[in-house]
């Protein structure tokens, strides 16, 4: 009956007005004991129009005729609905307020409630700097087995969601809109994305509602609850990103930040997280240890691999690789001592070798061979 009522007072919503809804609520201490035939005999009490029909005063009632098309459409385009107190429920959004009295979901129902997630959040507008963080850290830590989660917003979101899927790992959009409406139309190819590679897509909202500017501080706080810790890239010192941090304080989260450079606009929330007793996130292995997830991939691949015999790598290049085939990992300033090659060099070769996976950065300043 709980997904039954909830759907009726959706329905009655715009007829009685948000605050007989909330009467009603508090009367029968939440959906699942919601009698309709008391309501229909004590309107004046809950403020509710004569002419207004409810549930119980018809009897082809056509609220459940409603709500039988409602359940067929959800069949039909593949949606769950997850509630409260089900198993599929993640158990950190219970004691979230407001709390979310309905999640649905496309896609992969179980990833809501299995293993480590981990949300990676920040600026629609990221640096450089910003993105190439945001790539390397989703990469490692999908690689690692953790599910990451964030809002499908453009900038650090994207890559949070594009980086996971690229490798083979398992991603939880969170959308400020409807579960049918991706958000923003831009990353519609991203959505189906998501649900190809047997991601998941999540939101409290109805299956077509559009998006409105109060609905992301609430999106927010469920990246942050389904979430076991929060990591911010990239944000202004306003940004909205930074919602989702409080949230995730308010929630016991642990709260990780990328340190950045004090001339960018983009790492003064970073940076001032930091400085508020956030852990700075030198290393990417620290978010692994946290978990006690291994340091190696899940399929514990640490073999070097075979040079193609036509390679187009740069000379730099090759003598990095060389370096790191004999040490497995590296600093760069090693890199850079050890074969007197300028940091923006190093940098530029790095770039050809991680393009072709032929190493990865494990934090911001150490590359392994992989």
């Amino acid at each position: 009956m709980y997904y039954f009522n909830y759907f009726c007072l959706q329905q009655l919503k715009p007829a009685i007005g948000s605050k007989s809804v909330r009467h009603i609520l508090n009367h029968f201490g939440g959906y699942e004991m919601i009698s309709w035939r008391e309501i229909a005999l004590k309107k004046m009490l809950f403020n509710i129009e004569e002419k207004i029909l409810l549930p119980s005063e018809s009897n082809d009632c056509p609220f459940k005729s409603a709500y039988q098309r409602h359940l067929r459409e959800l069949s039909e385009r593949q949606t769950a609905v997850v509630l409260p107190g089900r198993v599929s429920y993640p158990q950190n959004l219970i004691q979230d307020k407001p709390l979310a009295e309905v999640l649905y979901v496309k896609g992969q129902e179980s990833l809501l409630t299995k293993g480590i997630k981990i949300a990676i959040v920040g600026s629609r507008t990221p640096t450089a700097y910003g993105r190439r963080v945001a790539t390397a850290l989703s990469t490692y830590l999908a690689e690692r087995g953790i599910c990451l989660v964030s809002g499908m917003a453009m900038g650090i979101d994207g890559v949070v969601h594009r980086s996971a899927l690229a490798v083979g790992g398992k991603t939880i959009a969170v959308l400020a809109t409807g579960v049918n409406r991706p958000y923003p139309s831009c990353h519609s190819d991203l959505y189906r994305q998501i649900l190809d590679r047997s991601g998941a897509i999540v939101s409290e909202r109805g299956f077509e509602e559009t998006a409105k500017p109060y609905h992301f501080p609430y999106r927010n706080r469920l990246i942050s609850g389904i979430s076991d810790a929060v990591i911010v890239v990239e944000a202004a010192e306003k940004s909205g990103s930074l919602t989702t941090v409080q949230h995730g304080l308010e929630q016991g989260k642990p709260i990780f930040a990328v340190p950045g450079s004090l001339f960018s606009e983009m790492s003064k929330g970073p940076n001032r997280l930091i400085y508020d007793g956030a852990i700075p996130l030198i290393d990417f292995s620290v978010v692994t240890e946290m978990f006690g997830i291994s340091g190696t991939t899940q399929t514990g691949t640490t073999q070097k691999r075979m040079m193609p015999e036509n390679h187009h790598f740069s000379e730099v290049a090759l003598r990095i690789y060389e370096f790191l085939s004999s040490r497995k990992c590296a600093e760069i300033d090693a890199i850079s001592a050890e074969l007197n090659i300028e940091y923006s060099d190093i940098i530029k070769a790095l770039g050809e070798l991680t393009l072709d996976d032929f190493c990865e950065f494990q934090s911001l300043t150490r590359v392994c061979i992989k």
